[in-house]
């Protein structure tokens, strides 16, 4: 040993001196390339991996898994003893990582993901082959994502893969799937994939005297998967490398591996029931006698050199230890839901879903209103439904004024008025909201609406020290104070991938970010008893093409007439605007949309319904359902209530629309904000409706696939249930 491994085996020594006995430290390495790849700077290469090897042998007792779990049990465990992992599974395992453990008689336990050994390539691994092949002028990214226009500079290929792996790896497996072949189609160049890695490999290590353990067979997000698929992905791994070695594969790694976020006690439960002794998770931390066998933390060290490594391993050493128990509670928890917006809407009837398919053994609801929205008192699991008004004085339309009338000091007036609202209207509404928090104890505030206008809970919860959730349902309002609104909660809740990547953009981190679709109530058309044409005073074989929405400038009436003007005229069609001017909207819009309908001689063929209470039950009556909305939809119920009931959906192609819709497969894109595409569109959509197009039928399907109730209520229990055991951690 050098004067130099010396010195820093001393001072290693000095640092661990309590905390090294009774610890252990599981390491984790996953590809360990020889050459260098200026795709992946951050890989540990050879070399450097060697160096690692070495400063174990001078500094720490490396020993099998198994074995230092059984001598911490028995109570001998050595000190400073460490056990080496590997996930994933690659070629260089056996051509490199293999030859220098056996050059140096040191252990380690290698666990595989099954898929790539017969198939294809490893998920994360498909991705850098597939930017690293992309043509300079840039890609399509899958749907719900923005493009990369320009990838002529390595920094840019980085962050685009980056982005993808980040993005994809918490996409159900079918959809990340689709999204990766998407990709692949658009190479340039033949991709480079990584060497294969396949049975013989398993069996050479097994041979080597080496562990094997299991890392699932596709390597999904396993708190997303269902009972059914991680039970096939945790066992069906297990058995499949037991045909390989012909021995026991006793110790299972959680894909990603963060406890809660990533995998759940149902996951741990189903480890032990697949017969694993134990399991691996990330985070860091070292494992003591106490640590939960199903939730042995590892650790990577990163030190550029042997100083640098020791003080790290050192760190973790004295740090914390592995859980005890994956952090879950088993009674209710009081979630106090605040919804604050402008009225009636899709924000509404997206929490009534929510709440009426969570189940009431897991849930304690309080709901907090500023307007009488909802029937929310319907629903098992809310206790309590609570008005708190946060518009004692209306002062929006007499700002609108101001605006409109372009006067020189009207930036003095807003401000102004901005301030009064603050004093006369947030101010109170704010102590209100304290005061009944205070009474109700809540677990977790959640925040129906966008940040803005639910600053007022995001302030209760951090006065009160309380987890808080900030559904996100509308893109990000742009302001001076967005920085701070978008720092202030625990967790995110968006309802598409579009606006998960909006969060991303912003500056948000992904680990807060937790992207959950709205569930959509399913009405059969049993049910739909009230006949919508004789509601309307049409004959029964008019065909209906309904624009659907709160009567506000941004959802597009005015496009839909104007489309409508320039179409031809076709018998037995007619024309719904639906929806009603929400309390705090511009009441003058729905003038002006009447006035347009006069002006351009449509009075016979376009009907304003106003709002029409329940309308989903109607919605199977309905022939096309339209979107026109002028700014991006952050998801839209109407859509997927419509595609739900078998209609032909009609929307923009931008937004969310673009994850769910298939342009001529399941529905129709417009070019946004074009009332010539729009027009092109619904001709389309009625003469299919002639001649009974099954696009409304494949519509229903998906939608009743992907947009389930109870899959929407678990997610969010999940995310709840996250932030408590966060908070308990603190």
């Amino acid at each position: 040993m050098s004067i130099k491994s010396a010195a820093i085996h001393g001072l290693f020594s000095l640092l661990t001196r309590q905390a090294g006995q009774g610890r252990l430290t599981i390491l984790q390495f996953h590809k360990i390339p020889r050459a260098y790849d200026p795709l992946v700077p951050g890989e540990l290469l050879l070399e450097k991996f060697e160096t690692v090897l070495d400063f174990f042998i001078d500094h720490m007792q490396v020993m099998p898994l198994a074995e230092a779990l059984s001598a911490l049990r028995r109570g001998n465990l050595p000190r400073h003893a460490v056990a080496l992992t590997f996930d994933d599974g690659y070629a260089e395992w056996n051509e490199f990582v293999a030859p220098a453990l056996l050059q140096r008689n040191l252990p380690a336990t290698f666990y595989i993901t099954t898929e790539q050994l017969n198939g294809p390539a490893l998920w994360h691994e498909r991705i850098a082959a597939t930017v690293r092949a992309a043509p300079v002028h840039g890609m399509v990214l899958p749907k719900g994502f923005s493009g990369y226009d320009d990838l002529s500079s390595p920094a840019m290929r980085i962050r685009l893969l980056l982005q993808l792996q980040e993005r994809l790896k918490y996409l159900p497996l079918r959809e990340r799937e689709q999204a990766i072949q998407e990709l692949e189609a658009q190479a340039q160049l033949p991709l480079e994939l990584p060497r294969p890695f396949g049975a013989s490999q398993v069996r050479q290590l097994h041979s080597l005297g080496f562990d094997i353990g299991a890392h699932t067979i596709r390597h999904p997000i396993l708190a997303t998967s269902s009972d059914a698929e991680a039970r096939e992905e945790i066992g069906g791994a297990r058995e499949a490398l037991e045909a390989i070695i012909g021995g026991s594969v006793t110790s299972f790694a959680y894909p990603n591996g963060l406890v809660d976020r990533d995998f759940s006690r149902r996951d741990v439960d189903l480890a032990r029931a697949c017969g694993y002794r134990s399991a691996v998770v990330t985070g860091g931390g070292v494992v003591d006698r106490n640590t939960h066998p199903f939730l042995l933390p590892r650790f990577t060290p990163w030190g550029p050199g042997e100083g640098r490594m020791a003080l790290q391993i050192a760190r973790n050493l004295r740090g914390s230890r592995g859980l005890r128990q994956v952090e879950g509670r088993p009674q209710k928890l009081r979630v106090m839901f605040v919804e604050c917006g402008a009225g009636f809407g899709g924000a509404v009837t997206a929490l009534e879903t929510l709440l009426k398919h969570s189940p009431v053994s897991r849930l304690h609801a309080d709901i907090v209103t500023n307007l009488p929205v909802g029937h929310f008192s319907e629903y098992p699991v809310v206790q309590s439904v609570h008005i708190i008004g946060n518009r004692l004085l209306k002062l929006r339309q007499l700002s609108k004024r101001i605006e409109d009338a372009g006067l020189p000091a009207r930036r003095a007036f807003l401000f102004a008025i901005g301030r009064l609202d603050d004093l006369l209207n947030r101010g109170p509404y704010l102590v209100r909201l304290v005061v009944h928090a205070i009474q109700k104890q809540p677990d977790v505030i959640h925040g129906n609406n966008e940040p803005s206008s639910n600053r007022e809970a995001m302030l209760v919860a951090k006065l009160l020290n309380i987890p808080y959730v900030q559904h996100l349902r509308g893109p990000i309002a742009q302001s001076p104070h967005t920085p701070w609104l978008l720092s202030k909660p625990d967790a995110f809740i968006p309802v598409s991938r579009w606006l998960a990547e909006e969060l991303l953009v912003n500056g948000v981190p992904s680990g807060k970010i937790h992207q959950i679709y709205d569930a959509v109530e399913f009405i059969d058309a049993a049910e739909q008893r009230t006949d919508l044409r004789a509601m309307l005073n049409l004959p029964t074989d008019t065909i209906l093409v309904a624009m659907i929405g709160m009567l506000v400038n941004w959802k597009g009436q005015d496009l839909f007439i104007e489309a409508v003007s320039r179409m031809k005229p076709h018998a037995g069609v007619t024309y719904l605007i639906v929806g009603g001017t929400p309390e705090l909207a511009d009441p003058e819009y729905e003038q002006r949309l009447r006035q347009q309908v006069l002006t351009n001689g449509l009075h016979e063929s376009v009907l304003f319904t106003g709002k029409i209470n329940n309308l989903n039950a109607f919605m199977a009556q309905i022939d096309v359902v339209v979107s026109c909305s002028i700014e991006p939809e952050p998801l839209g119920l109407v859509m997927l209530e419509g595609m739900a009931n078998g209609c032909i959906f009609v929307g923009p192609a931008f937004g969310a629309a673009t994850e769910i819709v298939d342009d001529g497969v399941n529905g129709l894109l417009f070019e946004p904000r074009s009332a010539d595409s729009l027009a092109e569109k619904l001709t389309r959509a009625i003469e299919m409706r002639l001649t009974n197009s099954s696009l409304g039928a494949r519509a229903r399907c998906d939608v009743r696939r992907q947009f389930v109730g109870s899959d929407c209520s678990n997610k969010t229990y999940r995310v709840h249930d996250l932030l408590i055991g966060d908070s308990h951690h603190d």
